[in-house]
């Protein structure tokens, strides 16, 4: 294995770890409590109900998850995935709120949420070192 693969192995490795880290820090604060990353995973999850942006932001980890298995599987992985993923992730800068059964505001970002959108471009840079290394279109 040669320095540049050590490289991408190192960056998918640091990828999945801030993603796993994100998901056990704190994410962000409303008035009403404080939000762990993988309670903002489940309420994502759910959030189809209440409020597609939202879904659309939490659409990003199954993009992730995707791009993840692909690499892992030694799978070709368009670059368009991860700079959609990249870009959903930090959708949720522009959305200042969550709904409960009102909106209620959020107050303020954690490190949770900068390691998770982190991952997402981790993720992005070894794509594109993937898809430089391989000559392919970008």
């Amino acid at each position: 294995m040669d320095n540049k693969e050590r490289i991408k192995e190192l960056f998918f490795n640091i990828s999945m770890l801030l993603y796993v880290a994100s998901c056990i820090m704190p994410c962000l604060s409303t008035r009403v409590e404080r939000v762990i990353g993988f309670q903002c995973l489940l309420m994502g999850a759910l959030s189809f109900i209440t409020d597609i942006w939202a879904f659309l932001i939490w659409s990003s980890n199954v993009l992730y998850i995707t791009i993840v298995v692909n690499i892992f599987r030694g799978k070709d992985v368009r670059i368009i995935l991860p700079v959609i993923s990249s870009l959903l992730s930090l959708g949720m800068l522009f959305h200042k709120y969550l709904i409960y059964d009102t909106e209620v505001p959020i107050i303020v970002f954690h490190i949770g949420y900068y390691l998770w959108c982190a991952s997402h471009l981790v993720l992005l840079l070894v794509c594109i070192l993937k898809n430089i290394e391989e000559n392919k279109s970008i």
